[in-house]
């Protein structure tokens, strides 16, 4: 999957095409082996503010370091991280239930507090805040053997999303 059409150049994650043939297959095989299937939503906030006040290139080293911290967690587990807007990217954990997945979004937001002025070196303390947050949409094997489509599964990603900026 991972050709120039589907990656993003800046970050070499999937871009959008790259991550909605992802997940397709996805969650077929996870129809097929009667296997989780779970998906990570995530948003940055504070990539325009870098930009804004520390220009382009501090925004991009905070979205490069996000793609790399994503899949600090999301490689060991099988999982592909994909940019599918300017500071949102997804992820897909295949045979990860919900607890796991949660426990994976909050380790990532966790590593985002502690790293982030580490990602924007010039800032200072009153520079851009970065933050990030992370919702988690599973999909059980019983949903996807009843009812389950690639597509309402991820458009249930962004009411996680919105569940979590609501925390």
């Amino acid at each position: 999957i991972a050709d120039a059409h589907n990656t993003d150049p800046l970050t070499g994650a999937l871009n959008r095409d790259g991550f909605n043939t992802l997940m397709a297959a996805s969650f077929k095989e996870a129809q097929t082996t009667s296997r989780p299937v779970s998906l990570i939503a995530v948003a940055i906030e504070g990539v325009v503010e870098a930009a804004n006040v520390l220009g382009a290139a501090a925004a991009d080293d905070v979205v490069v370091s996000a793609v790399a911290t994503l899949n600090t967690h999301f490689e060991p587990l099988g999982g592909i991280v994909a940019r599918v807007a300017t500071s949102t990217f997804a992820g897909i954990l295949p045979a990860t239930d919900r607890p796991q997945a949660a426990r994976v979004a909050e380790d990532f937001r966790a590593d985002v507090e502690a790293h982030t002025k580490t990602w924007v070196p010039n800032a200072t303390q009153t520079g851009p805040n970065i933050v990030a947050a992370a919702g988690v949409a599973p999909a059980a094997p019983e949903a996807i053997a009843t009812n389950g489509t690639p597509d309402r599964f991820v458009a249930a990603v962004p009411k996680a999303l919105d569940a979590a900026n609501a925390n």
